[in-house]
């Protein structure tokens, strides 16, 4: 992830909102945040679902909105941001992401900042980060999907069936390891913070430019997470499928994998922009987010 400050004239373009609403107060907030806009002379233009139950603007599909504004503020959790960033590809719109969620790793602005952060909007500036993805691809002898798109995370999994999956790993075309699992996880650094921290994968500061592979349930207790560069291929083979086995992206996207398939996963050349604030950082967000409790010792 890389950091830097952008100008961004709202009087040229409208502000768009996306709200989830099946979060509480969603409803409510962009409301609220209409009404603000409004107020201020700004032009909204409002996901299709949002302008439906709020009349009076226009509406659209969220890749229409990517490419009609400059600026998409969404109302909801980190799964919402995750939605949003995969159907508005390939527009790099920025996204002010106010969390409505339990965790909210991506969607770090609480309701409670919405008017401050505003009111920087209204002069023009923001500072923003920006997210790498992964590009993925599925290659078999028969058919071929490119260019699949994930934010956080590509997920190799078996269905329902409790047996050990056999995957073999091979990284810039060099076998690597094979492994008796339960699936195989290839995470971004924004990534690093979900299912690949749950599964014991370690946490990566949102700038370096790494790929975490960790595997889901190892039979061999050896076998743990490794970091390659972001440039390198990662790919996947299915060595043995006693059941059915699954690629997931971001936990959103799912597709049915056959036994001859190879998956391969590197940088992809579409980036998120973030919206942040100027205070605070990434290990004040795993203090807060982690709850961790540590405090810091200085010497007598």
């Amino acid at each position: 992830m890389e950091r830097g400050e952008t100008f961004i004239d709202l009087h040229v373009k409208p502000v768009g909102i996306i709200a989830n609403l099946e979060k509480p107060h969603a409803l409510g907030l962009a409301r609220e945040l209409v009404g603000r806009l409004r107020k201020m002379r700004q032009r909204v233009f409002l996901e299709r679902p949002l302008a439906e139950v709020l009349p009076g603007a226009e509406g659209g599909e969220v890749v229409d909105m990517a490419r009609r504004c400059r600026l998409l503020v969404v109302f909801g959790g980190d799964g919402t941001i995750l939605r949003v960033a995969r159907e508005m590809y390939p527009h790099e719109t920025p996204l002010l992401a106010v969390n409505l969620g339990k965790l909210g790793f991506l969607a770090a602005v609480r309701p409670a900042q919405l008017g401050e952060v505003l009111a920087v909007a209204v002069k023009g500036r923001f500072r923003i980060t920006f997210h790498s993805t992964l590009e993925v691809d599925v290659l078999n002898r028969r058919q071929r999907q490119r260019g699949l798109v994930a934010l956080n995370d590509a997920v190799v999994s078996r269905g329902p069936i409790s047996r050990l999956t056999e995957l073999e790993l091979h990284v810039d075309g060099q076998f690597l390891n094979s492994y008796a699992c339960d699936g195989m996880i290839i995470s971004t650094p924004t990534g690093s913070t979900a299912y690949s921290l749950s599964a014991g994968g370690p946490i990566v500061v949102p700038e370096a430019g790494v790929h975490a592979i960790t595997p889901i349930c190892p039979h061999t207790l050896s076998n743990r997470s490794v970091i390659v560069g972001d440039r390198s291929v990662i790919e996947i083979r299915i060595s043995n499928r006693p059941g059915e086995l699954f690629l997931s992206l971001d936990g959103q996207r799912m597709i049915q994998l056959n036994p001859a398939d190879r998956i391969l996963a590197r940088r992809g050349d579409y980036r998120v922009r973030m919206v942040s604030l100027p205070e605070g950082g990434f290990f004040e967000l795993l203090r807060q987010k982690l709850r961790w409790q540590g405090r810091t010792f200085h010497a007598r």
